[in-house]
């Protein structure tokens, strides 16, 4: 899209790799990080109309930093920024927010007031 993003941590699942343990694995290859707790908040399709992919989303809770910190795959280049709910809608206003896991992804965190 020509431009810099911020987004969830999110992958492609492998072949025959549950949805959950493609979400562990992205988040320690993107981030560093695991979880303690992980909750499951919606499946839904990306984009009917034009594709079948399907999206797991989850709410990883109690995060560390993982001790065998896997590598990002190499066409990868993400650099981890934490964000408060406010300054989160501010990056969907100016655009640097702007792919619909993450849109859904704060909808979830506004509305059951996930992690606040």
């Amino acid at each position: 899209i020509g431009q810099m993003t911020l987004e969830i941590p999110a992958g492609k699942i492998n072949q025959g790799e549950a949805p959950l343990t493609a979400a562990r694995r992205e988040l320690n290859e993107e981030t560093g990080m695991t979880a303690m707790k992980w909750q499951p908040l919606a499946s839904y399709f990306q984009s009917l109309g034009f594709s079948d992919a399907t999206m797991a989303l989850f709410l990883a809770s109690e995060l560390h930093l993982a001790t065998n910190q896997l590598q990002q795959d190499p066409d990868e280049f993400v650099k981890g920024e934490w964000l408060t709910l406010p300054e989160a809608w501010r990056a969907v206003d100016d655009g640097r927010i702007c792919d619909s896991k993450t849109l859904l992804a704060l909808l979830y965190w506004q509305q059951q007031g996930i992690g606040a």
